[in-house]
C-alpha cells in the first residue's frame, strides 16, 4: 500500500497532503447502495402517488364547485321566473 504525496496550497506552511488509498467496493458496500437507492426511489414513488392523490382531490373539488354554480344559477333562474310571473301576472 502506498501513500502519494499531493502538493497543495491550502497548507499554511506549504507542503504535501497524504491521500489515503481509495478501496474497491466490497460486495455488501454495493449491495448497501443498491439497498439506499431502491429505497430512495420507493420514496419518490410515494410521493408521486401522493401528489397523483391530491390532484385527484383537486379535480373532485372543482366538479363539485361547477355543480353547486350550476344549482346556483338555476335556483336564481327558478326566482327571476318566479318574480316575473308575480309582477307581471302570465
Amino acid at each position: 500500500m502506498n501513500y502519494s504525496p499531493q502538493d497543495t496550497t491550502y497548507l499554511s506552511d506549504g507542503g504535501f497532503l497524504y491521500r489515503r488509498p481509495s478501496f474497491p467496493p466490497t460486495e455488501k458496500g454495493m449491495m448497501m447502495l443498491m439497498l439506499m437507492l431502491l429505497m430512495l426511489l420507493m420514496l419518490l414513488m410515494l410521493l408521486m402517488l401522493l401528489m397523483l392523490l391530491l390532484m385527484l382531490l383537486m379535480l373532485l373539488m372543482m366538479m363539485m364547485m361547477m355543480m353547486m354554480m350550476m344549482m346556483m344559477m338555476m335556483m336564481m333562474m327558478m326566482m327571476m321566473m318566479m318574480m316575473m310571473i308575480m309582477y307581471c301576472g302570465l
